[in-house]
């Protein structure tokens, strides 16, 4: 459920974490989710060697759309980013304030401008034989992420990555 925001933990943070620890749940389709063996609400808590820490809260189905963002909290400030909206029109009367329209509800939506940049960079390594931006090591330091968050979901602990 989350393998895509520990790759993006890892750019953000500048650094691997090496200690991961995750609580999961089951509450927005209970069954569904025992027949797969699977949870759909998640919280994960990573730290760095230097002491930066992360933390991710993931569900599977929002109500209100496909919900994104991320904050940076650091010594010179804080760097946000916020969903995204098919309009920044806030509403305000006399029964509500800050009324939005819903969030973008599919990744297609939301991400076709990083697709095409990636697949930009994806077809000018082939054709000037450049090296890729991300590496298979990228992956495999998700995958090693997720596979720890899951170890601490089941043991109760945090696990050393």
């Amino acid at each position: 459920m989350a393998i895509h925001d520990f790759d993006m933990a890892r750019f953000l943070l500048g650094e691997e974490p090496t200690e991961v620890y995750a609580k999961a749940s089951r509450v927005v389709n209970k069954a569904l989710m025992e027949e797969f063996n699977d949870y759909d609400t998640l919280m994960v808590v990573m730290q760095t060697a230097s002491g930066k820490q992360c933390h991710i809260n993931c569900c599977r189905e929002a109500v209100y759309g496909y919900d994104q963002r991320f904050e940076i909290l650091g010594s010179t400030g804080m760097l946000m980013n916020d969903n995204l909206r098919p309009s920044t029109v806030r509403r305000y009367n006399s029964t509500e304030t800050e009324a939005l329209p819903p969030l973008l509800n599919f990744f297609l939506q939301r991400y076709t401008d990083a697709y095409r940049n990636e697949l930009d960079a994806f077809l000018k390594a082939l054709q000037e034989g450049s090296a890729m931006p991300t590496t298979p090591w990228d992956g495999r330091q998700a995958l090693l992420l997720a596979e720890a968050a899951m170890e601490s979901v089941a043991t109760g602990r945090s696990v050393a990555v």
